[in-house]
This record gives C-alpha cells, sequence and structure tokens, in this order.
C-alpha cells in the first residue's frame, strides 16, 4: 500500500507439512510439521528525481514451530531479522540495493550480514 510518500507491506505465513516424522527420519533432523512466520515493512521515497527509497523490515519464521511426535524443536529455527537498507532507481528499471541485516535466533545467537545487490526490470 502507498500512502504519500511511505510504502507498506506485510504478509503472514503457516505452512503445514505432511510426514514431517519421516521426513526428519530421512534428515536426520526436526524437520517441523508447521511452520510460521511474518514480516512487515516500510519503505519511505525520499528523492523524487532519481527514486531513491530508505525501509526497514522486521520479520520472524521458525521453521520448528510444531515439532512431530517423537521430535524436539530446534531454538536455532526461530529467527527474528531487523533490515535497514536503500534502494537507488537511477532509471526506472534498475535498482541498486544495500542493507544491513540483524539477524537472532532462539538461542540467541546472533548475526549481522552486509548485502549489496543490483536488480534489472525487464
Amino acid at each position: 500500500i502507498r500512502y504519500s510518500v511511505l510504502d507498506v507491506r506485510a504478509e503472514l505465513v503457516s505452512i503445514d507439512v505432511d510426514d514431517a516424522d519421516v521426513l526428519s527420519a530421512f534428515r536426520a533432523e526436526t524437520i517441523g510439521e508447521r511452520m510460521f512466520g511474518w514480516n512487515a515493512e516500510v519503505a519511505c521515497h525520499v528523492n523524487s528525481e532519481q527514486e531513491t527509497l530508505v525501509f526497514v523490515r522486521r520479520e520472524a519464521f521458525n521453521t520448528n514451530a510444531d515439532a512431530p511426535k517423537g521430535y524436539t524443536a530446534n531454538p536455532a529455527a526461530d529467527r527474528d531479522i531487523w533490515t535497514f537498507g536503500v534502494a537507488f532507481f537511477p532509471v526506472s528499471n534498475v535498482v541498486f540495493k544495500a542493507d544491513v541485516e540483524n539477524w537472532e535466533d532462539g538461542t540467541d545467537a546472533a548475526l549481522t550480514r552486509y548485502n549489496v545487490g543490483v536488480g534489472f526490470r525487464f
């Protein structure tokens, strides 16, 4: 949804996995019977001549939301991410992006990622 200079979007996902116990036995690790996640993002258009956006995204997902009988959910599969970034469109179908992601999981392990990219829309 766009309102004035702001873009706002969000999504919610829940997935049920049939035979997660069979998959878990095959992989020798817990595959969740239910996986759940969501994200929300706000972007602000800061330059209208050569479109530039700054954005923040919050997301959380757990690929072991429900573990199959006989298996234990892995707390590392419960992730929480904040992303801060910028996107610059020198022309309407080309974008240069850079962002920083701050990850944390259910074990309190943390990770910071730095991403840069170029995209072309045709």
